[in-house]
């Protein structure tokens, strides 16, 4: 993952490669956010990259596909247990969005024993 957010001088991808690249990042938008959140932070940066994709980030998009196909067993489960509990874990990575020294951050919030119900990965907006 360290290799996630580097942006590499690679070759451009074809029009053919980044409507499949901008059609698959969508579509794993759609199931990081409902039940594979850890799948969110390469998303978060996938997505910022739909408009100029490159062969580097169509290797990092099946990469993750691959991640995908191989715990596809894997999702969120809910367990209150006996005493409702609601935790909030944040973490935040200092400068890694290389090309515009941004920072990322993400937040998830569980309640009960396990399965998140809300989490979010994204780039900060300011930098200082």
């Amino acid at each position: 993952t360290a290799e996630l957010f580097e942006t590499r001088d690679a070759a451009t991808a074809s029009v053919a490669e980044a409507k499949w690249f901008h059609t698959y990042v969508a579509k794993m938008l759609y199931i990081a956010k409902r039940v594979r959140p850890e799948c969110l932070t390469a998303v978060s940066f996938l997505t910022t990259r739909v408009n100029c994709c490159d062969v580097d980030d169509l290797a990092k998009l099946r990469r993750l596909l691959g991640y995908l196909l191989a715990t596809r067993e894997r999702g969120i489960t809910i367990r209150l247990g006996d005493k409702v509990r609601v935790a909030v874990y944040i973490d935040a990575a200092y400068g890694v969005h290389t090309n515009s020294g941004r920072s990322h951050g993400g937040v998830c919030t569980v309640v009960g024993e396990a399965g998140p119900v809300d989490a979010k990965s994204s780039k900060q907006h300011n930098v200082t």
